[in-house]
């Protein structure tokens, strides 16, 4: 049997960066097929990724594995004990060669390639540096204006605590609570539509930013499974209305279809 090429080494190795990488690029494909939206896309991907990126790693590089181990046994069936170790030998030396391949194809492929048609599909945001004007400072100029007007002509935006949402309910007004990731893309999406449209949002609205990656209690007690999800309460701090996405339209739906 002739012995392994570069070519196969290559091959092995794009094939396990590919599996690697399909914590992002499955999302993608869905997209492209219209089998689903760039919403759900990009709720999948963070999940994805955030969650199971080390298992998609594992699993590439477990292919590699399962790959050469393949070859060195269909390579030493019948062979002697020193062939066997010349063969060995040899595989471990292009096993070495396919991991650093490996690593090098997976970089390039997810945050080069998969990234760019994420943002061109709008399934990502585009890095900071990419963007004229960022997010970031959209938020930090729609925060000065509001600082600047009168508060009490529309609802707030503020961070959640026990004390604010007590206060809230106490005074008579309707409390939000958003699961909010710093992680997530379409939650900072969110998060900048609800302050570029703020004035749309009655007075008697406060929408608390909850940390979804550490109010355990808060999630358990509503039943809370994903970020960016959404939580009408009652006067006792009861769950009377919860949903997943949208922004700040989606938003005033949900309340105004009560």
């Amino acid at each position: 049997m002739k012995d392994l090429s570069k070519k196969d080494v290559l091959a092995v190795s794009s094939i396990g960066a590919l599996i690697a990488g399909l914590c992002c690029f499955s999302p993608l494909v869905l997209v492209l097929l219209g089998l689903a939206t760039t919403s759900f896309a990009t709720s999948l991907s963070t999940t994805f990724y955030e969650g199971y990126k080390w298992y998609f790693r594992l699993a590439g590089l477990a292919f590699i594995v399962f790959a050469y181990l393949y070859w060195y046994v269909t390579r030493t069936r019948g062979c002697s004990l020193d062939v066997k170790a010349k063969v060995r030998k040899k595989m471990l030396n292009l096993f070495l060669l396919s991991v650093i391949s490996f690593v090098v194809i997976y970089v390039v492929w997810l945050y080069v390639i998969v990234e760019f048609w994420g943002v061109r599909l709008s399934i990502w945001e585009a890095p900071a540096w990419a963007t004229k004007i960022s997010k970031t400072e959209n938020v930090e100029a729609v925060d000065s204006q509001i600082l600047e007007a009168d508060a009490a002509d529309f609802g707030q935006y503020t961070e959640y605590s026990q004390e604010a949402l007590d206060a809230t309910l106490s005074s008579g007004k309707e409390a939000v609570l958003f699961f909010h990731a710093p992680w997530c893309p379409t939650c900072r999406s969110a998060e900048e539509d609800i302050l570029v449209n703020i004035s749309s949002l009655p007075s008697s609205l406060v929408i608390f930013k909850t940390d979804f990656d550490s109010e355990d209690e808060l999630k358990n007690k509503y039943g809370i499974v994903t970020q960016h999800t959404f939580v009408l309460l009652d006067s006792d701090k009861n769950l009377s209305k919860s949903w997943v996405g949208g922004e700040t339209e989606t938003l005033l739906d949900r309340l105004n279809s009560r």
